[in-house]
């Protein structure tokens, strides 16, 4: 935990200093790049990528050899690959008063025109098929030297929609961008927002989703304020280490707990500070707890992870197996000190199980390691913060235990008295359906208990230092 060159040779300041000039930085670069991902910015966008599908296809309808050849099925293998690989569908019909026409080509199987009869007028129309929403064009070909006409649709995606949210590849998602889906949806009333076609005519309307962030910045932004961060973070260990130096363990650890809070609430405060509610990883569709509105989201939980585990090894550290305890907790104020550590011994096991287990339950995160298909970023993420749980349970219970054991001479006396503790815990939340889940945390609690106590008997017993 103290890294004594490193601290010596590079002043404290500079990494403050660092950290202000790049926050600086970062907010010439967002003046600069001005990304605002509005309502507004994200219907011109997907504006802009319908208007680049029907120009792709107004060029391929004036290429009326290309045309020609693919009606006669005698296309090279370099142009059909070029035609397949079109982010659009492409679909040729004979043209006939009846109406049933003769399909002559598609490039893909995406999708069909939803009516393919005489009575349909050229021109762009937005429809909802079984997989999503498309814009449809329709156009009519007159060909040199063809007695009939061919009639060509462009299947323009908009909105992909499945009903598979665990699915990897079939997501519900914009065809332009994946991310748009978390910004905006396809509204069905009139909003302010309306994509028009290249025509100008208006095919729908747009809105503002229920969980939009209110800001994001560009790449470069997100990168200086996300080092800015680090380098604060850093430059708050250093001095938390200077004040363990020279004032003593207590008030590092009262330090780095004050600092750390302080930047936790900033956060929830100032959510935009450092540009992290731009990501998906501090969307609350992918984890997040109504009744917890500390941990709202996976990525807030991982931050209270690593804050958490961070305080937790940093107090380990400096209080240690066998360093003096803080002077407060000598004499009799042993067994007060001890009943407080007992207490948030217990509240903390049920707390921990509780976050684990709705990592597990109250997200859409895979952990499910058979299927390998199935796990993605989110997976490892997970992973990680249980990771860090662990350790950090483990650390914070054993400077509890260093608080708890010299007030027990007689061990089974504690044992009997975590268990009186545990079960009228529970007893009071007997209404609730947590309670089952409870009680082998409880079984486990007792057992680990017993672990540690015959560690700290063998300590004493053999003066290991």
């Amino acid at each position: 935990m103290k890294w004594y060159p490193f601290n010596i040779r590079l002043p404290k300041v500079a990494l403050l200093l660092f950290a202000v000039v790049l926050f600086l930085l970062s907010l010439i670069s967002s003046f600069y790049f001005r990304i605002n991902p509005s309502v507004g910015y994200e219907q011109r966008q997907l504006e802009r990528y319908i208007h680049a599908q029907q120009k792709d296809f107004d060029r391929f309808l004036h290429d009326s050899v290309l045309i020609r050849s693919l009606v006669q099925k005698d296309e090279s293998l370099a142009e059909y690959k070029a035609i397949a690989a079109k982010d659009y569908g492409i679909f040729l019909y004979a043209e006939s008063l009846s109406d049933e026409q003769e399909l002559f080509f598609w490039n893909n199987q995406k999708v069909v025109p939803p009516q393919t009869d005489s009575s349909i007028a050229d021109g762009e129309y937005f429809q909802q098929l079984p997989n999503g929403y498309y814009v449809v064009v329709k156009r009519t070909v007159a060909l040199p030297g063809m007695s009939n006409n061919v009639v060509a649709y462009a299947m323009i995606p908009v909105l992909y929609k499945f009903d598979f949210p665990n699915s990897s590849y079939l997501r519900t998602q914009f065809a332009h961008d994946a991310n748009a889906i978390r910004k905006i949806d396809i509204s069905e009333e009139t909003t302010d927002y309306v994509v028009l076609s290249v025509s100008k005519k208006p095919l729908f309307y747009v809105d503002r989703k229920a969980y939009m962030p209110v800001k994001q910045h560009d790449s470069i932004t997100a990168f200086l304020r996300i080092v800015a961060f680090i380098l604060l973070l850093a430059y708050l260990h250093f001095i938390a280490e200077s004040v363990t130096r020279r004032l003593g363990a207590t008030r590092g650890i009262l330090f780095l707990l004050f600092a750390l809070l302080t930047i936790r609430i900033m956060l929830f405060v100032y959510p935009d500070l450092f540009s992290f509610r731009q990501f998906e990883l501090f969307n609350p569709s992918i984890y997040g707890t109504i009744d917890n509105w500390f941990n709202r989201s996976l990525g807030d939980l991982l931050i209270n992870a690593i804050f958490f585990c961070w305080l937790v090894v940093f107090s380990w550290y400096n209080i240690g197996p066998y360093r003096k305890l803080p002077y407060f907790i000598y004499g009799r104020r042993v067994p007060l000190a001890s009943a407080a550590a007992l207490f948030f011994l217990i509240v903390s096991t049920f707390q921990f199980a509780n976050v684990v287990r709705s990592l597990v339950a109250d997200s859409k995160i895979s952990f499910n390691v058979i299927d390998f298909f199935s796990l993605d970023v989110f997976t490892v993420l997970g992973f990680v913060i249980l990771a860090l749980l662990s350790l950090s349970y483990y650390y914070f219970t054993r400077v509890l235990f260093r608080v708890i054991f010299p007030a027990f001479k007689n061990i089974l006396y504690l044992y009997l008295l975590l268990a009186c503790i545990g079960l009228l815990y529970l007893t009071l939340r007997s209404g609730s359906s947590i309670v089952l889940f409870h009680l082998p945390v409880l079984l486990w609690l007792l057992i680990y208990t017993f672990i540690l106590s015959q560690e700290q008997f063998i300590i004493n017993r053999f003066k290991v230092t």
